[in-house]
């Protein structure tokens, strides 16, 4: 799918307030063109690395049931789906932050 010029600005009511006032969208537009074309299940290997995917539950464009089949593809994944969080909400707040920041430094030494 191809936006046309301006499609961007024009669904940019549609986001939450912290996204509304980033000026030009051509970015955004061009980052959920390429997430709606990938296939993860199409790849010919799986991420090995550990991955943290983190959702809200009241995300529009990616729902519980796309997080939950990204999950089943990356085998060494932990999902945080956090309540009452959109898609650009579930960034904001000290839990994403604290979970984000527990995920990365996690002891990943050898039996520990």
């Amino acid at each position: 799918m191809r936006l046309e010029p301006g499609a961007a600005a024009a669904v940019a009511p549609l986001f939450s307030p912290p996204a509304r006032g980033v000026g030009d969208l051509s970015d955004l537009a061009t980052t959920i063109e390429a997430e709606d074309s990938f296939d993860l299940a199409a790849c010919r290997t799986s991420i090995t690395a550990r991955t943290l995917i983190v959702a809200g539950d009241r995300a529009r464009f990616y729902g519980s049931a796309l997080v939950a089949e990204t999950a089943h593809l990356i085998p060494n994944s932990t999902v945080r789906l956090f309540r009452r969080r959109g898609n650009v909400t579930v960034t904001s707040g000290r839990r994403f932050a604290a979970t984000v920041s527990g995920f990365l430094t996690v002891d990943r030494r050898p039996g520990s």
